[in-house]
C-alpha cells in the first residue's frame, strides 16, 4: 500500500479534474517503488522477514525497513539450532532505537551467535500514509506532480526555440530535489562486530 494518496497528489497539486486522478493511480505505486530501489528498503507499513550475519561479540544489527513498529520473533543460531530471543526483556524497546530499526541486546542475553544467516527476525516496519515523514511524503507527491506534468518530456535535456529554454535538474531518475530528500531515506549497511 503506497505511502501517499491520490487525494494527497491532488489536493498539494490543486487538481479537480478526474482524467488526471486516473493517471496519478497509475504514477503512485511506480514513483513509489522507483524510490525505494534508489532508498534500497521498502517504506510501506508491512511484515518483513529477514536473515541478518553476526560477527562474534555482535549485540547489535539493523533492519531494513525502519522504523520498527513491533518484532513478532526474533530468533538467533540460525538455521542450527535456533533459539528465541525474549525481545521484551532483553532487546532495547525505546522509541529512538526502533525509530532507526535498531535491535541491541541488553540485560541478560550478551551477543548473537556469530555465523552467516544465524539470526532471524519477524517485525512490522515503514510507515503508513499518515505515519510516513512529512519530508518523504512532499517528495514522493512531487515526483507524481513532476511526471504528470512532464509526461511528454521525460527525458528531456535541453529545449531551445523563440528564445525560451527548458532544462529540467534531475538526478537518478528523479527531480532533483526529490532525490535529495530519498538521500536521506537510503538504508545503509552498517557491520558491528
Amino acid at each position: 500500500m503506497p505511502v501517499i494518496t491520490t487525494n494527497d497528489v491532488a489536493n498539494l497539486g490543486n487538481i479537480n479534474d478526474a482524467s488526471a486522478e486516473a493517471i496519478i493511480d497509475l504514477l503512485i505505486p511506480g514513483v513509489q517503488a522507483r524510490a525505494e530501489r534508489h532508498c534500497m528498503r521498502k517504506f510501506d507499513l508491512a511484515t518483513y522477514t529477514e536473515t541478518h550475519d553476526a560477527q562474534e561479540g555482535q549485540r547489535l544489527f539493523y533492519v531494513n525497513n525502519p522504523p520498527i513498529v513491533a518484532i513478532t520473533t526474533l530468533t538467533h543460531n540460525e538455521p542450527l539450532s535456533p533459539q528465541v530471543i525474549n525481545q521484551t526483556n532483553n532487546v532495547r524497546q525505546e522509541a529512538d532505537y526502533k525509530e532507526r530499526g535498531e535491535v541491541l541486546l541488553h540485560n541478560g542475553e550478551g551477543v548473537y551467535y556469530a555465523g552467516r544467516g544465524s539470526i532471524k527476525i519477524i517485525y512490522t516496519g515503514g510507515w503508513s500514509t499518515s505515519t510516513c515523514p512529512g519530508d518523504l511524503k512532499v517528495a514522493l507527491i512531487q515526483q507524481v506532480l513532476y511526471e504528470l506534468n512532464h509526461s511528454e518530456r521525460i527525458g528531456l535535456q535541453g529545449l531551445r526555440g523563440d528564445g525560451a529554454a527548458a532544462e529540467y535538474d534531475e538526478r537518478d531518475g528523479f527531480a532533483a530535489q526529490v532525490a535529495d530528500v530519498l538521500d536521506g531515506y537510503r538504508l545503509v549497511r552498517k557491520d558491528f562486530g
